[in-house]
């Protein structure tokens, strides 16, 4: 596994087998101000209004779900090889199920063009 960002693993794929709170749990303690820091990426989406988001690496969907909340017209694509992160974020979404679509495969065989976005 390389380590990247405040010791974070780098490829999503390298999540791999690592629960999704436990990822909460590391990436809130090695990253000062995490929930601010979703928090403020989602607020720069949501001034655009965007109706269709594609979220390449959506990890535990934590930016997805604010964006959902802040953004009733919004519709989001998920696309995340973890198949625990993408099933974690399948249940976090799920309020928003009408609006949110995850998509659990590896990013060399995600194929845009299936997706409208």
């Amino acid at each position: 596994m390389s380590v990247g960002y405040y010791g974070m693993p780098t490829v999503s794929t390298e999540y791999q087998g690592i629960d999704p709170e436990e990822y909460l749990r590391l990436a809130r303690s090695f990253i000062p101000d995490y929930d601010i820091l979703a928090q403020k990426v989602a607020f720069r989406v949501i001034e655009e209004r965007p109706k269709r988001i594609l979220s390449i690496g959506s990890g535990v969907g934590n930016i997805e779900e604010r964006i959902l909340l802040s953004n009733p017209n919004a519709h989001i694509t998920c696309v995340e090889p973890s198949v625990d992160f993408a099933r974690y974020t399948h249940d976090r979404l799920s309020p928003y199920k009408d609006r949110a679509e995850i998509i659990q495969t590896s990013f060399e065989e995600f194929d845009s063009n299936d997706v409208e976005y």
